[in-house]
């Protein structure tokens, strides 16, 4: 009986044999393998294409959306004093529904991950199941980190001719130089250019953030998307112009804002946060209020709008402007003309409580200060932020000449400014202590004379300040005393030109 007729035992006799089956070896040779009924056959196809599509999501890799700032519709970047930033933009998105993966590029190098937060500002809901911030940027030292013990192709150039040759080399490797195996060789540096065939993974172009998300539907949303970076910081610069009088001054202020966070923040809109904000090493956490729209206030010049924000004033840039990475940029803060000033000259001493009767008769010059009060009167009266007053003054040629300059602390509305440019050339004073006495352990009684002179051709009205350790009372002076706080007391003195004028105190202090 041929092979081909020959019925498996095992088979049900009225089954029709499937010919194409594959057949099993047997001592007598080959026979058929039993085939299946036809219903039986369709059954196991359909539940294994069923098991199949089963296992298929559990196996497959999330979709990867990639998002960058051309998708950008939002962008606003809120800058603190202390080398930090608040970023939050809104971009336009297209995810599957069901689990994806986002990379969200062109974010700030300085980014502080633990800062991100990410909402649906419009479209189906999502949710964040895992955040990753990948920062290993592509640099040439990296892709070849990545190639130590791999061959690569160096183009070495002949000098003669300026040919190059291919040598292929395994690269040993790239610590303060590279070593390569050339042959049987060893090869400390190889002059040329080193071609890699292709860039490895787990390198990127730009830091990016990528979250693992689980959405309810697919379709276009708007991601906001907010964090803290550090590399931001900005700080008021003032110039100050004196009048020939030196009754008034022209002031304006200037922001510098300087952007080293490792990003470019492409028409922003910009704030300013004037205030010492407390931030907590080496993990800063913000404020939801952080993200809350304030009240307006009436806008100052040349673009800017201050309002109260918190415990700080904010500044509010009216129009958008471009934050460049490793970019400096001046922005008028504000202008002001004829601010009313007063010029003092100051001859201060701290007090020795300690000592017997001491004269020092090295003469001593006084400094030179400037006033103003911050306040609508005299051409002000807003908050000013901390920085330099840099103050010139216009010489007889017209041309303006450096006078000095000092820094303010945040200052105010209706508070004085008060600025030491240097010292007087030409009015000094001598201080001696012309009695002193133990009263008790805790308390001495002391006398004091204090000489100043002036050189100059015009009379000066120069203060003399005695700065106490502790409480004092003045028992008798030659001048008026001015008490301004509890351990400080003023005198008045009038000097004319070429002249010298003495004032003389005595007091209880306490040490």
């Amino acid at each position: 009986m041929p092979i081909s007729d020959r019925r498996p035992q095992s088979c049900p006799t009225r089954t029709p044999r499937l010919h194409s089956m594959p057949r099993r070896r047997t001592r007598g040779g080959f026979r058929a393998a039993c085939a299946l009924p036809l219903p039986a056959l369709t059954a196991s196809l359909a539940l294994a294409s069923l098991l199949t599509a089963a296992a298929t999501p559990a196996l497959a890799r999330p979709d990867v959306v990639e998002s960058t700032d051309e998708k950008r519709s939002a962008l606003s970047v809120t800058v603190y004093n202390s080398d930090l930033g608040l970023v939050r933009e809104v971009r336009s998105v297209q995810l599957p529904r069901g689990t994806s993966t986002l990379r969200f590029g062109d974010v700030a190098e300085r980014i502080r991950p633990e800062t991100v937060s990410v909402s649906t500002a419009s479209g189906p809901a999502l949710r964040v199941l895992e955040q990753n911030y990948e920062y290993d940027l592509i640099n040439a030292s990296k892709i070849l980190d990545k190639y130590v013990g791999r061959e690569v192709t160096v183009y070495v150039t002949n000098p003669e001719t300026g040919d190059e040759r291919p040598v292929t080399a395994t690269l040993l490797s790239n610590n303060n130089g590279q070593i390569f195996r050339i042959g049987k060789q060893i090869s400390l540096g190889l002059p040329g250019r080193v071609v890699v065939p292709d860039l490895p993974d787990n390198l990127i172009a730009r830091p990016t953030l990528l979250w693992l998300l689980e959405t309810d539907g697919r379709g276009a949303r708007d991601l906001e998307v907010s964090y803290l970076t550090g590399g931001m910081s900005w700080r008021a610069d003032y110039v100050a112009t004196l009048a020939g009088d030196e009754r008034t001054l022209d002031l304006t202020g200037w922001v510098t804002v300087d952007n080293q966070s490792g990003a470019r923040f492409t028409d922003a809109t910009l704030k300013l946060v004037a205030g010492d904000v407390n931030l907590v090493r080496p993990t800063t956490r913000y404020r939801d209020d952080v993200m809350k729209s304030m009240a307006m206030a009436e806008p100052m010049r040349r673009g800017f709008q201050e309002r109260e924000f918190f415990e700080y004033h904010l500044y509010a840039l009216e129009r958008p402007t471009t934050l460049g990475q490793n970019q400096t940029k001046q922005i008028e803060l504000l202008h002001a003309d004829s601010v009313a000033v007063k010029k003092r000259y100051i001859a201060e001493t701290a007090v020795n409580v300690h000592g017997g009767s001491q004269r020092d008769t090295t003469p001593r010059k006084v400094d030179v200060k400037l006033e103003f009060a911050n306040d609508a009167e005299s051409n002000l009266g807003r908050p000013l932020p901390k920085g330099v007053v840099r103050v010139y003054k216009s010489d007889t040629d017209e041309s303006l000449i450096f006078a000095g300059e000092d820094s303010i602390d945040h200052t105010p509305d209706g508070e004085t400014v008060r600025l030491t440019l240097g010292e007087a050339f030409d009015v000094t004073f001598e201080r001696r202590v012309t009695s002193y006495l133990e009263v008790s352990k805790r308390e001495i009684e002391l006398g004091v004379e204090v000489k100043i002179r002036n050189r100059k051709d015009e009379p000066v009205t120069v203060t003399v300040v005695e700065r106490f350790p502790g409480q004092r009372r003045i028992l008798g002076s030659s001048a008026k005393a001015g008490e301004p706080d509890a351990f400080t007391s003023e005198f008045e003195i009038e000097v004319p030109a070429d002249g010298a004028r003495t004032v003389t105190y005595e007091a209880r202090a306490s040490r």
